[in-house]
Formats: structure tokens, sequence, C-alpha cells
């Protein structure tokens, strides 16, 4: 008997092997040679060639990251052959957004690309087996180990058909998602490539399901007690409390001309920010598409004029601006738009608008949201909403804007934005700028400042100085942290903010110093968050 056993293991193993062996060599790849230069590190010779640290410690036998001044390496470039094709990573693309976009689970990535984890960087060639996909792409462009922006963005992709194919579209915004709400934090890549053409016969239809929990603490310096939620917060509104901002689940169904997704939501965020009666939905859609790029959407939507998003992973932080705070978080209607890689247009027209501090609009709204996509680095973007406002007098008239542009250079993002808004003859306005730098793929820094001018109280409920005068919200303010991540799929920030408003107007209650009333406050807040499905 363990004769037979014995030589079972034994063929076990030998069948691995083989396997391996024969997965080996179904990949092809284009060979060279590297001669390490003067403070090269692996990363950066990574980076260059758009393979992983660890594709190059396994062909060139490497125990460690150690490497010498001189020194030759062999360098395996993956390429195309009849078997798999390579996408090219794009800016802040991730695994699971290519595992979304070709219908593949992230562990047949992970297969085969001998990748221990799920983190990839902009450049990397990823191998993609056909047999396993429906959308077929074939790379034809240039194996040059330096990318061009045509390689990076997509721009040289071609269908087996022989008709121009697109890069991959921001994952936050693909029909496979039906996630109708724009990112603009580079959550997902831009592209610069043609409008989608499907060389596949076979059906591209996906049902999934996403799964999302945030939780946290939080310590305010004008401390709410009982559990009562802080002021100007939507995420993490309770002082020194554990709590969940989110916890979440979606169904989302996509075929080539119809979308639909329900998003259902608890926790402390939606209590804070969402409707008492509709705090449990943070949107429900459908959508079908008329014709080529041009789809139709209805039902509730987050808000597609805002540029932070929920959920918090979409941000750079996990502590929402006061833009944000005044921003509607959910609209009900219906919304037309054209949709192409490089370039996004929506008109819509909602009969509700809903904003923190339960505050509902029932009067009809228009509005209109635009992205270019410009080469691999930048999104350029703005958005506009008029509808009007029920006061004790009537109806005001009520138009709010922004303009916004993000880039994003290897470690570097930027997201910068301004606001505007009129209501009669009252203005209001505000700025925020956001910096994140990556140090290592899991360690990142980044920081934010915020202006908020709204002295005519167009957006802000009026507050009385110590002089006696009314005035809506003024405000700047400065937050920075940490963030860390274990895996592609979770986060660990580490954030504070401090606020300041105008000299007379002490309306924050001073915990540090007795209780006084002072015009400033401080934010500390952690935040950790993971998610399935996307």
């Amino acid at each position: 008997m363990t004769k037979y056993l014995y030589s079972f293991i034994f063929l076990l193993v030998s069948l691995s092997v083989t396997a391996s062996k024969t997965a080996e060599e179904e990949r092809s790849y284009d060979e060279r040679t590297h001669v390490v230069q003067p403070k090269q590190t692996l990363y950066k010779i990574s980076r260059q060639y758009g393979i992983s640290v660890a594709a190059i410690k396994k062909t060139n036998k490497l125990q460690n990251d150690v490497i010498s001044a001189g020194a030759r390496l062999t360098i395996k470039i993956p390429k195309d052959n009849d078997i798999f094709q390579v996408h090219i990573v794009r800016v802040s693309e991730d695994l699971d957004g290519i595992s979304e976009k070709y219908l593949l689970p992230s562990s047949i990535l992970l297969k085969y690309n001998d990748l221990d984890d799920n983190v990839v960087f902009p450049g990397q060639r990823i191998f993609i087996k056909i047999d396993k996909i429906n959308t077929k792409y074939t790379y034809t462009g240039d194996e040059d180990a330096s990318l061009t922006d045509a390689e990076v963005d997509g721009s040289n992709l071609t269908v087996n058909d022989g008709q121009t194919a697109p890069a991959q579209q921001p994952t936050s915004e693909t029909a496979a998602t039906a996630d109708n709400t724009p990112v603009y934090v580079f959550n997902s890549a831009p592209s610069t490539s043609a409008k989608l053409k499907d060389s596949s016969t076979a059906s591209n239809k996906a049902f999934m399901i996403e799964g999302y929990l945030d939780a946290y603490y939080a310590q305010f310096s004008d401390r709410n007690t009982n559990g009562a939620l802080s002021s100007y917060a939507m995420s993490a509104p309770k002082h020194n409390q554990t709590g969940i901002n989110t916890a979440q689940l979606a169904a989302i169904y996509n075929d080539t001309n119809l979308r639909g997704n329900i998003t259902l939501q608890i926790g402390d965020l939606p209590n804070a920010a969402y409707p008492t009666e509709l705090k449990y939905l943070q949107q429900a859609n459908v959508g079908f598409k008329i014709a080529g790029p041009l789809w139709m959407d209805a039902g509730f939507f987050r808000s597609p004029v805002s540029v932070e998003d929920f959920p918090n992973r979409n941000n750079y932080s996990s502590i929402y601006s006061y833009t944000r705070f005044y921003e509607p978080v959910l609209m009900s209607g219906a919304k037309l738009g054209v949709e192409l890689d490089n370039f996004k247009l929506n008109f819509f027209v909602a009969d509700r608008t809903f904003t923190a501090g339960n505050i509902t609009n029932a009067n009809v709204s228009y509005g209109a949201s635009m992205k270019i996509y410009s080469g691999k680095h930048w999104l350029f973007g703005a958005n506009g909403l008029y509808t009007q406002i029920s006061n004790n007098t009537g109806k005001e008239s009520h138009t709010y804007g922004n303009v916004f542009v993000a880039s994003n250079r290897k470690h570097l993002d930027v997201l910068a934005y301004a606001n505007a808004g009129v209501q009669s003859n009252k203005t209001f306005m505000s700025g925020v700028i956001n910096i994140r730098y990556e140090i290592t793929p899991k360690f990142a820094l980044f920081s934010r400042g915020e202006y908020f001018v709204d002295s005519s109280a167009v957006v802000s409920p009026l507050m009385t100085g110590t002089d006696g005068k009314q005035q809506g919200l003024s405000a700047t303010a400065v937050s920075g942290g940490l963030e860390f991540k274990a895996r592609a799929n979770h986060y660990l920030r580490l954030e504070a903010r401090n606020t300041q408003v105008g000299k007379d107007f002490k309306v924050f209650n001073d915990y540090y110093n007795n209780g006084t009333l002072t015009n400033q406050r401080w934010e500390f807040v952690i935040t950790t968050g993971i998610w399935f499905g996307k």
C-alpha cells in the first residue's frame, strides 16, 4: 500500500511540474540582456521593462533584491502568441479591474503571470490566456523596452479582424460595473483610444456581486457625546467611537446593450449623509444602449456633479472636504450619455436631489458632466447643475458648477478642482487640491488643502458671530495622512485635518481648552477598508 501511495504522490508531482513547464512554454517572450547601471534597483528596472521584480528574480535565480552595477540580467518581456495576448496596465489600473474587463478570475492572472499578490504598475505587461476570455485583443506594438505613450495608452491594440480596438476603459465606468458615478481620482485608468469594436461572437453577459466594508475610529477636538454626529462630517462622524462607515453590497448586471446596478448600504456615513427614507440605498439604476456609444440610464444615482466619490476607497482621503459636504449625494432621474474611451459626456434631469443633513430639493434639476482623458497622465473635466430652491419667499434659481484636472506621474498623483455657485444675487466659491505620493507599492502619503467661502449662505446655513453678525460658512482646512495597502483590495489610513473659520465665528467647543469656544477644530481619523468583486 505504501509503495502505491508513494507512486501516486510521485505521479502528482510529475504532472504538476510538467503542467508548469507547459504553461511556461506556451508563453512567449522577447529576451534581452540588461546591464545594471549605478544606483539602479530591481524596482526601477522592472518599471523600465514593464515586468515584475519577482519575474526578474525568477529568471536570474536571484535570492534577494541586491544587485551590483555592471551585473548582466536576462530580461524576459512578455509578448503575444496564439495562446496568450499581452495587456499593458494603465495608470492606477489594478489586477481586479483587469480581471473584470476580461471576465477572468484574479487567480488566473496571478497564475499565468507568476504574481504573488494583486499589485501591478502602469506599463506592466500582463499575460491574458485567449481561450479564457470573451473579447479578444492582440497586441501588435513594438516590444521596445522603453514604453511609448501609445503602448501604455493602448492606441496600437487591434482585434483579430484588424480593426482598431480601445485601451481599457476606466474600471469604475465600464458597462461591466454599471457604476454610473464619475471617479476622478484615477482609481481607474484614462485612455486615448478609439471606440470599442468587439470582435468576439461570444456573449459578454456578466452578473457580479460586490462587497465593501469600511471601519473607523475618530477623535474631534469639539467632542460630541452620546454617539451624536459631528458637524460637517460625513465619513467617520462620531467622536471617540469605533464604528462602521459603510457596509455595502452591490448587484451588477451588464451585457452589450443593457446594464443595471443596485447598491445597498448601512453605517454611519449613510446615516450622516443620506436622506432618512433612502439611507439604505446608495444607488439603483438601469440603462440601455440606444446606438453606438449612446446610453440612456434611469433611477437613483450617486451625484454626477461631485469630484469626490462614494465609497471612501475611490478617494485619496477618507475625510470628505467641506465642498463635498454641501454637494448632492444622491439624485433620482434619468441621464443620456456618450461614452467613448477618451471622452465622456452626460446630460441628466433629476426630479429630486438629496444633500447631507437630510436636505431634499424636490424641484427639477438639470445638469451635465464631461470628462476628457488626455494621454496616459491627464484627466480634465467639468460638471454643472441648474435648479430652483424653495424658500419662504418662493423659489430662487440656483446654479452650481466645477472644473477639475487630475494628473498621475510615476509615484505622484495630483487632483485639483474649483467650484462656484450662484443663487439669485448671492455667490459662493471653493477650491481643493489633493496630492498623493506613493513611497512604495504598499505605502503612500497624501495631503489636501481646502478653501471654502460662502459668506452669503448659498449652500451653508447662517452662523452668528461674536459681533452679532450672521453669515454662511467660510473656512480653510489642511489635512494629511499615511495610507498602507496590505493588498490591492485593502487600505489602512491614518489622517488628520485642521479647520479654521473666521476669527469672529467661534462655533467649535475646544475640549482640550476646557470647552471654550474657538474658531478652529482638529479631526483625527483612522479608517480601514476591504472589498471584493472589483
